[in-house]
């Protein structure tokens, strides 16, 4: 669901409402912005209406390639983190791999249900994590910068095993956020483009750029083009589905 752009633009709007309301609360009204969401693509009857569709459901896909990174890192021992955020990138294959598999299960069908029925799976999705967020912890980072020491504390016990020190924890997160208040302040957006951060904003630009102007998203008119190579309509589509599966792009 969504395309390049949306989850770009969608990336750029999730920061203000992690830090002003949470991760939790934000990744829960992205949860259900996409069940909304859904039911344009689901009653799309014309290309215009899937467009709207496909563009406002990548916005929130685009919230969520930040918020899940953010959070786990957050939530997670400083010793797995780096494992923990690159299941979220192979999450994201994961799921985009199953989708192509149900595309090829209801390629046989002659009516709107062909595309109808992957759409209308994705409300599993919402069903079941939305009732799962009850359960989830805030993260403890948050909750420090929020002034609100006894909760990140209580979250940090939750988390943590009895053999580690919460105290000494909960003090380095202070710590940490205390001096990143003080090298932040003052500063703008305009900063990321002066001095040495210029440097670190042309390489994080750099990164994600390559990927895109490689080509792999032209991967998703694969089917097209083995059309025009010859192939039957049929085979075209089930070799499109296998090359999605094996080239699948990370967000």
């Amino acid at each position: 669901m969504g395309n390049p752009v949306g989850q770009v633009v969608g990336a750029l709007l999730a920061g203000y409402p992690m830090e002003r309301y949470g991760r939790k609360l934000t990744f829960g009204t992205c949860v259900v912005l996409t069940a909304a969401l859904i039911f344009i693509q689901f009653f799309a009857r014309s290309l215009e209406v899937l467009l709207v569709g496909e563009l406002l459901g990548g916005l929130v896909l685009g919230c969520y390639a930040v918020i899940a990174p953010a959070y786990s890192s957050e939530v997670c021992p400083m010793a797995i983190r780096g494992i923990v955020t690159s299941y979220v990138n192979l999450c994201f294959v994961m799921g985009q791999l199953l989708a192509n598999g149900i595309c090829a299960g209801t390629s046989k069908l002659n009516d709107h249900w062909a595309y109808s029925i992957p759409f209308a799976l994705q409300w599993f999705w919402c069903a079941t994590i939305l009732p799962g967020l009850f359960w989830v912890p805030e993260s403890p980072w948050w909750l420090v910068r929020q002034g609100k020491m006894a909760e990140a504390e209580a979250v940090l016990r939750r988390l943590a095993s009895e053999k580690v020190n919460v105290q000494q924890t909960l003090a380095v997160i202070a710590e940490t956020d205390r001096l990143e208040q003080e090298l932040e302040m003052g500063s703008t957006y305009w900063d990321c483009f002066k001095g040495v951060n210029l440097r670190r904003t042309e390489i994080s630009v750099g990164v994600y750029c390559t990927q895109v102007l490689s080509g792999i998203y032209l991967i998703n008119y694969g089917t097209y083009f083995f059309q025009l190579a010859g192939l039957p309509t049929e085979d075209a589509f089930s070799m499109g589905i296998g090359f999605l599966g094996e080239h699948t792009p990370l967000p």
